[in-house]
């Protein structure tokens, strides 16, 4: 592959079936690499959707364990954008709230009542902190 001279179609099948006998198609941890970084190790030898053609042609049982680590992938990344997704609405919603609590604490004209609902929101917040992992955010009031 180095010599600078195109290889012929059977030339590249058969250094694509080489580097599968070799086992170059699996990462550390055993799991199969996907068509495109078999591609990207074969120096754009051929075209990854070519790849999975002679992967299902040559090596069928392969071709399944690819298919089943992209449904995985897919499914992970389902997850984690519905996880994303569950949070960005919780997060609107609770400051809704809090957005709500102060525009109704300017109706509270008693210092004792103002006092009480500025304690209940304190230990609120320090609840909060101490329920998770947090970054400090800067508003920019």
């Amino acid at each position: 592959m180095k010599n600078g001279l195109p290889l012929r179609r059977g030339e590249a099948r058969a250094v694509f079936k080489a580097y599968v006998h070799a086992r170059q198609h699996r990462k550390r941890g055993g799991r199969v690499k996907s068509s495109r970084e078999i591609a990207s190790d074969l120096n754009g030898l051929r075209s990854h959707a070519t790849i999975l053609k002679w992967m299902g042609q040559d090596f069928p049982r392969i071709r399944g364990m690819m298919r089943q680590e992209e449904s995985s992938q897919r499914e992970d990344a389902s997850l984690e954008s519905e996880q994303d997704s569950h949070e960005d609405r919780m997060l609107a919603e609770t400051l809704g709230y809090l957005e709500e609590a102060r525009k109704l604490c300017r109706g509270i004209q008693d210092p004792v009542r103002r006092g009480e609902m500025i304690a209940e929101a304190e230990a609120i917040v320090a609840a909060m902190k101490v329920q998770g992992d947090w970054v400090p955010f800067e508003l920019g009031f």
